[in-house]
């Protein structure tokens, strides 16, 4: 740096060059900090004094009494949390807060809210003192900048990628892929290079596409890759991926919705699929230059997408004094397990699009599951990457790449919901963690927050406050809250804090994974975003550690009204008194900002009787909130009879139009629609009828839908009662596992309530909460449910039978027998589980003694009338020749595999 006299501008050192860092100027000289530096007010400064450098003793000397405490949540202080060390850290870091962030308390006096904003200092030795590090400065370089340009160069294609082949070339590429994860365990590379190596060893070229040169192709990038060829490899991936150019969803086109739907449905991926068809998000994906109306305040203005989403991500705050719990001594950081059986579990259940790399769920889950002792090893050298990042501190900058995030905006009409997409194998390891660890974060949150794992705690909520709703008086109401912007603003350092108390086995994890800025890139943009605060959308922990990071306000508000509180993530609600709601209101204005939670009380709702609607219109007039008789709440309703039976109402027609257009797909692909019903579409209206009290009349219209449109379509044959009875009967028992929706709500509603008996007496104070006692209520409601469902179907077919004609009911009986496995399997086609659509529907005609459709009127052979039972006897017809070459060409193929002189010989 050259050597300046300080100018007459003020500054404290004369760094002035653009490039200037200030690590070498008078400033660091005198050993002091830089004040006014130029470099410092734009944010280059690196002057090792403007941070704590200093050990944690002299720290806390420095930043007040060493016997500074933050109090417990009934006596509010303006203190520190006090706590022994920890082993120190072999990566040493400096805070993420440059020297000019402006706090709005750094000095530790007292402000209004009984305590101050922690100044750098102070996060400094906190952070120390529970991880034993602290946040990661993203002023230094990558550790490996080559591996970062080709990763971010990668980030940018369009994710086209080959089916990995099975055999040699398949155990080839997992190999190396363990290979650069026991690597990177090591710690002697960076995620960077696991990333790439799969994004350019499977990028598909357009003009390659037979399975022998594909095989030979990803060969020869393996070997370029062995020979350490990586910029060419790169390049090679950049130049394919311009043939493929992504175009605008057409989902006006009904062939193309149909299309994807069953595209969807032969991977595996139901939820997707029916997302896809009833567009669930009502709005498209937007690209980042797109123009977005945003509601700023109340009113609306017109803005880009990027710049919408850079609002939706605020910077780091400095957490409040008042936000962090107390322990001392801190809780032991208890050592977790994780197995391969773990990893091989959590891919099974695996789903979701690609991140920024390009590889999705479906090529994790084939390479970890599909390939024997190559995927067995796979899966060991995740495990023991997930322990290393469980267990121990990690440079975050060598991890930086693997949390990174695809960024991608979608349509809420007005506004944008942003969503990150993360790496798969980083949703695979935090599932990991979250399966090994999610009990103790359950236990924790018991009946205060709802969304940390605890069964049927939604069904819990929705009855409790239903019960309350509809016993009190009329002055009682029910406040839904709503927040803005929640999950991104919880303040992250107050978070890191109270999960290592409250969560410890997973804290280290957790700070790792969040001790620095995740980056978040949107295809076609060069701008990255970052996640600076909060937590990340699209995280598999992000709800438990939301649920965690919000206990210690939600016991704040709990002493500062008399009012019930329901948690469920960012959905809050208060049920009490009109006062008392107020009350509540006004506490949770005023401490929630301070954790990062900021109430919108005009987006929000106050569900009320009639007779109390205008004296309740006016006392929340000042507030802003909407006062109505009837809303929604947590998927159920709240309000009186009438319009709850609207909600039902409007719910039903949705789904009915539902059933329509599975029925139109059902006439192509029968067996993707049929598993698309019973796997999904049925779930959401049994849930509703679980949470709603019983309203049978209300669900005839899905019951017309299924009996005149989808069914029809489905078998090819017209449905009669009789037929409707058989097809409701669950599979086992020869139906079709196609329930009448109009018999299952007051069974259905029944076993919710007896399963969330528990839970609801304790949220409402009657018992105190056991996790142990409310799961086993949970199993025994399910177990009762099913005796009585079964019971039920038992009846059904006895009346069946008594109806039935000797042929239709050995039919019947017949299909009790068998097995129904192939009606219940996903049609996925990379396991040939998929049958075309006359092999589908002649099943199911055969299952049901019903005519086969499209065939001739007379035999071919002998010209006698043609019928199910002649085509199987008539030998002339050749479809007895048939049916016994299949047999011997099935078994002289396997045969072949055994023997290697294996003929086939004429019948």
């Amino acid at each position: 740096m050259p050597k300046m006299a300080t100018g007459s501008d003020g500054r404290c050192c004369s760094c002035n060059n653009p490039r200037s860092t200030c690590q070498r100027c008078s400033c660091v000289k005198k050993q002091k900090p830089c004040l006014s530096c130029k470099p410092g007010s734009e944010s280059r400064c690196r002057n090792p004094y403007n941070v704590v450098t200093i050990p944690l003793e002299e720290a806390s000397s420095s930043s007040g009494p060493s016997n500074q405490t933050v109090p417990p949540r009934d006596s509010p202080s303006d203190s520190l949390p006090s706590s022994p060390d920890v082993t120190n850290s072999p990566h040493s870091s400096i805070s993420l807060f440059s020297p000019n962030t402006t706090l709005l308390n750094a000095e530790g006096v007292e402000d209004d809210n009984g305590g101050h904003y922690l100044d750098n200092l102070e996060i400094e030795s906190i952070l120390s003192s529970a991880y034993g590090s602290s946040l990661h400065d993203h002023s230094d370089p990558p550790c490996h900048p080559e591996w970062h340009a080709r990763w971010k160069t990668i980030t940018q294609l369009s994710a086209s990628h080959y089916f990995l082949p099975k055999g040699q070339c398949g155990r080839r590429y997992i190999g190396i892929l363990c290979d650069e994860i026991d690597s990177l365990l090591r710690w002697s590379s960076t995620s960077e290079r696991v990333l790439v190596f799969s994004s350019v060893i499977l990028q598909r070229d357009k003009q390659v596409t037979k399975r022998r040169d594909v095989i030979r192709s990803l060969n020869r990038r393996m070997d370029m890759w062995r020979d350490d060829k990586f910029d060419l490899l790169v390049q090679e991936s950049c130049r394919c991926d311009r043939s493929f150019t992504s175009h605008r969803r057409r989902k006006h086109d009904k062939d193309y919705i149909e299309k994807v739907f069953t595209r969807l449905m032969l991977q595996g991926k139901v939820r997707a699929a029916m997302r896809w068809l009833t567009d669930r998000s009502k709005g498209s994906i937007l690209s980042p230059s797109d123009k977005v109306t945003m509601s700023v305040n109340g009113a609306r203005c017109e803005t880009t997408v990027i710049d919408a989403l850079k609002s939706k991500h605020p910077s780091s705050h400095s957490p409040h004094s008042s936000t962090l719990l107390t322990a001392s001594p801190l809780p032991l950081l208890e050592d977790i397990e994780i197995t391969g059986s773990h990893v091989g579990l959590v891919a099974r259940r695996i789903q979701g699009s690609a991140g920024p790399c390009g590889c999705d769920s479906a090529h994790w889950q084939d390479i970890l599951c599909r390939f024997g002792a190559s995927s067995r090893r796979l899966c060991d050298s995740i495990a023991g990457l997930s322990r290393s990042l469980s267990n121990s501190l990690v440079d975050w900058s060598r991890i930086q790449a693997l949390l990174a995030n695809r960024l991608i905006a979608l349509d809420k009409q007005p506004g944008i919901r942003p969503i990150g997409i993360g790496e798969t194998l980083r949703r695979i390891i935090c599932k990991v963690v979250c399966m090994v660890t999610r009990d103790d974060a359950t236990s924790v949150c018991g009946t205060e927050q709802l969304c940390a794992g605890l069964k049927c705690g939604i069904e819990g909520a929705i009855h409790t406050a239903t019960e309350l709703f509809d016993s009190h008086d009329d002055d009682f109401g029910v406040l839904i809250m709503d927040a803005s912007n929640a999950f991104n603003s919880i303040n992250r350092l107050a978070m890191l804090w109270n999960i290592r108390i409250l969560w410890p086995r997973a804290s280290r994890f957790i700070f790792n994974t969040y001790r620095g800025r995740s980056s978040l890139l949107l295809k076609g943009s060069v701008e990255v975003l970052y996640s600076c605060e909060g937590v990340v959308q699209g995280d598999p922990l992000s709800m438990f550690m939301y649920a965690v990071a919000t206990l210690p306000l939600i016991r704040s508000l709990s002493d500062s009204s008399p009012c019930l509180q329901l948690w469920y993530a960012d959905d809050s609600s208060a049920l009490g008194a009109f006062d008392s709601i107020k009350s509540w209101l006004d506490s949770l204005s005023t401490t929630g900002p301070l954790f990062g939670y900021h109430p919108e009380p005009r987006k929000s709702y106050l569900i009320v009787k009639e007779a109390t609607f205008d004296h309740a219109t006016a006392l929340f007039e000042d507030y802003g909130v909407n006062v109505v008789t009837s809303r929604r709440f947590l998927g159920g309703v709240i309000g009186s009879t009438t319009e709850r039976d609207l909600f039902v109402s409007h719910k039903v027609e949705e789904w009915s139009h539902t059933v329509e257009l599975l029925a139109s797909i059902a006439i192509h692909q029968p067996q993707a629609a049929y598993v698309a019903l019973t796997k999904s579409l049925q779930c959401e209206w049994t849930f509703l009828q679980r949470v709603i009290p019983p309203c049978s009349h209300l669900f005839q219209a899905i019951e017309n839908s299924l009996s005149s449109s989808f069914i029809p379509n489905l078998l090819g044959h017209e449905c009669s009662k009789l037929d409707r009875l058989v097809y409701s009967l669950p599979t086992k028992l020869g139906g079709l596992n196609i329930p009448l929706p109009t018999l299952s709500t007051t069974l259905a509603y029944e076993s919710s309530l007896a399963a969330t008996s528990i839970l609801s007496d304790a949220i409402k104070g009657s018992i105190t909460f056991s996790l142990s006692d409310h799961e086993g209520q949970v199993l025994q409601s399910r177990s009762d449910f099913s005796k009585l469902k079964l019971s039920a179907h038992d009846n059904t077919l006895s009346h069946i039978i008594d109806m039935a004609d000797p042929i239709y009911k050995r039919a019947i009986l017949r299909n009790c027998k068998s097995l129904p496995s192939w009606l219940n399997a996903l049609p996925i086609q990379q396991e040939h589980f998929d049958l075309s659509a006359n092999e589908f529907r002649d099943a199911l005609c055969l299952r049901y003694l019903k005519p086969l459709l499209n065939t001739p009127t007379n035999c071919d052979g002998c010209n006698a009338p043609f019928t199910t039972s002649h085509a199987l006897d008539c030998r002339r017809g050749g479809l007895v020749v048939q049916r016994h070459n299949e047999i011997r060409d099935f078994i002289f193929d396997i045969s072949s595999m055994v023997w290697s002189q294996t003929i086939k010989e004429p019948m």
